[in-house]
């Protein structure tokens, strides 16, 4: 378990970020510093609306957060105000995760 420790240490303080691109570069367009958040390594996007899944490695647990209103046929959940992340939730698993996605395998 300390060599696990020794790499969480490597990684150093993490930050979630989005990045818009275009013909001329790059440029980081949300960042997402959460202090509950212990070691983000892998993300996926919601098909059907604004929301992410952080797979949170030392945490050991997925989290969720809302970037944007969610809106459906008949009803929407805003946020309150423009520009702010909401955290979803967590929901703790067994192991450390390091990969996961959202696939729909119907």
């Amino acid at each position: 378990m300390e060599r696990l420790r020794d790499r969480k240490r490597a990684r150093g303080d993490r930050e979630i970020q989005a990045i818009d691109w275009s013909e001329t570069g790059g440029s980081i367009t949300l960042r997402i510093r959460d202090a509950l958040l212990d070691d983000p390594v892998a993300l996926d996007t919601n098909d059907r609306g604004p929301i992410i899944t952080v797979a949170d490695f030392f945490g050991r647990r997925l989290v969720s957060y809302q970037l944007a209103d969610v809106g459906f046929s008949c009803a929407g959940v805003p946020l309150e105000s423009s520009g702010v992340v909401q955290r979803g939730g967590s929901m703790p698993i067994d192991g450390t995760p390091w990969l996961l996605s959202g696939a729909n395998v119907n």
